[in-house]
């Protein structure tokens, strides 16, 4: 009795396991999407379409308010640069005009040694002048990338139209032609 009985438990549990087993391990993690009809697939892609411009137009707008600024940054860098360099050359041209005028005529040696050392002092200064504005500049921000754009939603395709049958031609009555043979 007891090894029927073992033997019905264990044919249960196999039979369960057959029948629960398969369903349970090919069974879908997400159901499978339900198509609309291509009224509704077209007004979606249509709201997608409107959403991917809105974006697109907004990243773009977004990129060039980028680059302006960061060309208005560059020509302002630009300019300060060139104002620096300006000053640097005044200074220079200077140091050489007051070197050139103390060695004019017949000037000593320890004159002429006076003029080279306060001339190679003014531009050691304009030069360190020059050094200190430059690293006081702001630091240039890195140049936009242009944005990388989600594609364009794909317009849904139309049904196709069921096949009409092929016309028949009309039974028309046949009327004899008059012939020429009297």
């Amino acid at each position: 009795m007891k090894l029927r009985t073992k033997k019905s438990i264990i044919a249960t549990v196999i039979g369960a396991a057959m029948i629960i087993g398969p369903t349970a391990a090919f069974a879908d993690a997400t159901p499978a999407p339900t198509t609309g009809t291509y009224q509704a697939q077209l007004d979606a892609f249509k709201i997608a379409l409107a959403k991917w411009e809105a974006d697109r137009l907004a990243a773009d707008t977004a990129f060039k308010a980028a680059l302006t600024a960061y060309q208005t940054a560059i020509k302002a860098q630009e300019s300060a640069r060139k104002t620096i360099n300006e000053t640097f050359k005044a200074a220079l041209e200077s140091a050489r005009k007051t070197y050139q005028t103390a060695i004019a005529g017949t000037p000593t040696t320890g004159v002429k040694a006076a003029a080279l050392a306060a001339r190679q002092a003014a531009v050691a200064a304009a030069t360190a002048t020059r050094d200190a504005a430059i690293k006081a500049l702001p630091v240039l921000p890195t140049k936009p990338v242009r944005p990388v754009l989600a594609p364009r939603p794909i317009r849904p395709e139309r049904p196709a139209a069921p096949e009409k049958a092929p016309k028949t031609p009309k039974d028309k009555a046949v009327v004899p032609s008059p012939s020429k043979s009297a």
